[in-house]
């Protein structure tokens, strides 16, 4: 994740991780603090492009999370107001 927030390219990928828990869960966290990877909601936001980030996703019903990079792309002509849409490209 942390090469992945640093490059200036757009490389997609989709990881799934099975059997995971709440402790798990807490020091993938405290990991992600060691290596100052701050997020919102699960959203670590790309250092090196503003409309970037990856989105990890915790499924404790069946023990998985899922990490995958989101690009916000503009949804309007330039010169309008600001309005984004999500894309993700799922393999």
């Amino acid at each position: 994740m942390k090469t992945w927030l640093e490059i200036p390219e757009d490389i997609f990928f989709k990881i799934k991780l099975y059997g995971v828990d709440e402790e798990w869960k807490n020091d993938f966290l405290h990991e992600c603090n060691n290596f100052r990877l701050g997020h919102v909601n699960l959203e670590f936001p790309s250092r090196s492009r503003s409309s970037a980030h990856i989105k990890v996703k915790f499924h404790p019903d069946n023990s998985c999370c899922e990490i995958f990079p989101v690009i916000d792309l503009p949804a309007r002509e330039p010169g309008q107001l600001a309005c984004y849409a999500r894309y993700f490209r799922d393999f």
